[in-house]
Parts: structure tokens; C-alpha cells; sequence
């Protein structure tokens, strides 16, 4: 996750914790117009503001829906007293959903070479395979999940060995410090496969340095 994301992330919980409070604890019978204003402005400080400032420089296509989700966010925090919690929560979830979609859909493929699960996404659909599915062995970033594939399988070194061996259309992504038991138990089992290409980039969830070297089940044409 992106530190703009995380932000935000952080932002909207405090937001929905705001309105389930307001919802199943009455406190907004017993609070103030003034105390109401400074719960939320408090909890919910600019919600849309870190995403906005990364599409600013990685995706122009992202405005529109962070637009949309900018809106939604004032609007539930304008017609809060109008509307009651309930709309304004609502209002809360759609623009959380919104950015949500900007973010890993919108601004996170367009970052190009720096980030692996986009380059490692790419080289599934570049593959000329109607359905590639892909194993993941020391590089369990959320982020590739949701760019490959819910069918991709977080594991181990021997583990993308024998998920080559199950057939067709198959890539192992390999983590640098992995590749030597791959390649042992790929030799153990006596697996086909074919290298592909390395990836650079940095690990999302630790901030590290990662290298991922690819491999394909079927020996080379």
C-alpha cells in the first residue's frame, strides 16, 4: 500500500468510527451543532487529500473519480445535520469505494518500473494466454493479488515449483532469496519451465529493495 493510500485509509476509518458512534452510541441527540463540527473535522481531516496529491503526478485518469469521491466526502460531512448519520455514512462508504478504486486501479498501474506487482501484472497479460494464473514465492504484496488475480497463490519456493508443474500458462514469480530452492526442487521433480524476465522494484509492505525473477511452465520454443 502507498503511503498516500495508508492515509487515507487511516482517515476514513476514523470516519466510519465517528458515524457508528453517532449511530449506536445517541451521542449525536446529546452533542451540539459546534461539538458535531469539531468530532468530524477532527476525525475526518481532508479525506480525499493524499490520493489527490499522487494522481496529481501519476494518473490523470484518477481526477474524475476522486472528483466524484471528493464530493461525496464534503457532502457527507455538509448535510451531516440535514441528513442524519445514516446518509452521511453512506455518502462515507461510496467515496471510500471510490478512492479505493482510483488508487489501486488508477494511479497505482501508471507508476510504471518503481512498484513489481505492476510489471509482474503486465507480464500475465502480455503472455498471449487466454487465462494465466501465477504463484508468488517470497513476494506476498497485496497489491499483486489484486492486479493479477485472485486466483494467484502465495507461497514458497518449492510450492511455485509444483504449481508450475500443474500445467499450461502457469508463472512462478520468484523472490531473489528463493531462487536456489526453486531451482533445487524444480530439478528434484524434474520441471519444464522457461525463464522469463527479472523485475525490479520495491516491496510495498516492508519498503525494501526486491528483485522477482519470472518463470513459465513448458520449455522454451
Amino acid at each position: 500500500m502507498t503511503a498516500g493510500a495508508a492515509v487515507a485509509n487511516g482517515t476514513k476509518i476514523r470516519c466510519l468510527i465517528a458515524d457508528a458512534n453517532s449511530l449506536i452510541g445517541g451521542t449525536r441527540a446529546r452533542m451540539t451543532p459546534s461539538d458535531r463540527w469539531n468530532a468530524r473535522t477532527t476525525a475526518c481531516p481532508s479525506l480525499p487529500v493524499a490520493p489527490v496529491m499522487i494522481a496529481r503526478q501519476f494518473g490523470l485518469l484518477a481526477w474524475p473519480v476522486l472528483g466524484v469521491a471528493a464530493v461525496l466526502g464534503f457532502l457527507a460531512w455538509r448535510l451531516y445535520e440535514t441528513d442524519g448519520a445514516e446518509q452521511s455514512l453512506l455518502r462515507a462508504v461510496v467515496a471510500a469505494l471510490l478512492m479505493a478504486i482510483a488508487t489501486f486501479s488508477l494511479i497505482l498501474p501508471s507508476l510504471g518500473q518503481l512498484f513489481p506487482s505492476v510489471s509482474l501484472a503486465r507480464v500475465l497479460r502480455d503472455s498471449g494466454c487466454v487465462q494465466p494464473v501465477a504463484a508468488s514465492a517470497g513476494y506476498h504484496e497485496p497489491s499483486l493479488v489484486f492486479l493479477a488475480g485472485t486466483s494467484t497463490r502465495l507461497t514458497d519456493a518449492a510450492g511455485a515449483a509444483e504449481f508450475l508443474r500443474g500445467g499450461d500458462c502457469r508463472f512462478a514469480f520468484v523472490e531473489a532469496r528463493q531462487e536456489r530452492s526453486f531451482a533445487q526442487r524444480a530439478e528434484a521433480i524434474g520441471l519444464r519451465y522457461t525463464r522469463g524476465p527479472r523485475v525490479d522494484g520495491i516491496n510495498l509492505s516492508t519498503g525494501s529493495a526486491v528483485t522477482i525473477a519470472v518463470y513459465r511452465s513448458g520449455s522454451p520454443s
